[in-house]
């Protein structure tokens, strides 16, 4: 390591030291700096931000902080930075120890639920008429959709077997009127095709 990376961490550790409070040497020293989402300390160093916990480890206890360990705190106080205070742990017992402490925690928010879950509370007579009255008022709604559903599907079963109208019977003038008026049509298309005929032959 060369002097300038030891000036470099010297520095590091003094502006460390500028955001932690070391008033009780035996105590814990807590870090005023920026944290993480879970709050605990962050530092920026080497043009990214680290665990300050990590950068006391590596940098003045001269440790080395192995795969999937982490340095912790044996106070559990998220923002400690103490050395006398960290330890280096296994991730999967850090997971153990964790859900080991909440278990307790866990069981008296599942009772308390249980407990609200299983109390009986007797409404007022004003809450129940209330709720007799919205009862009422949601059946007859009901009803009246049940029964302009049921008429609707009577009108359109009703449509539905009323047969077409018979055409109306024709007039025996009405029927002689049509036919000779189907017949002059012929004759005229008739006689009209004849002389077409009679031209193209003369021309030809």
């Amino acid at each position: 390591m060369g002097a300038n990376d030891e000036s470099y961490e010297e520095k590091l550790l003094q502006r460390i030291w500028d955001k932690t409070d070391r008033s009780d040497p035996d105590g814990c020293w807590l870090f005023s700096g920026g944290t993480s989402t879970n709050g605990y300390p962050l530092i920026y160093a080497h043009r990214k931000m680290k665990r300050v916990r990590n950068v006391i480890w590596r940098t003045l206890l001269k440790r080395h902080v192995k795969w999937n360990h982490r340095v912790v705190s044996t106070c559990d106080n998220r923002t400690c930075v103490n050395p006398d205070h960290l330890v280096m742990k296994d991730i999967d017992a850090i997971m153990r120890e964790y859900h080991m402490k909440q278990r307790p925690a866990a069981r008296e928010t599942r009772k308390a639920l249980l407990a609200i879950a299983r109390r009986r509370i007797k409404p007022t007579p004003d809450e129940a008429a209330a709720s007799i009255a919205r009862f009422d008022r949601l059946l007859e709604h009901k009803v009246a959709e049940a029964e302009k559903a049921k008429a609707t599907e009577a009108k359109a079963t009703e449509a539905r077997s009323v047969p077409a109208p018979a055409p109306a019977e024709k007039t025996h003038e009405e029927v002689v009127t049509e036919w000779e008026k189907k017949k002059a049509d012929f004759y005229e298309s008739y006689i009209r095709g004849r002389v077409e005929k009679a031209k193209a032959v003369s021309h030809g």
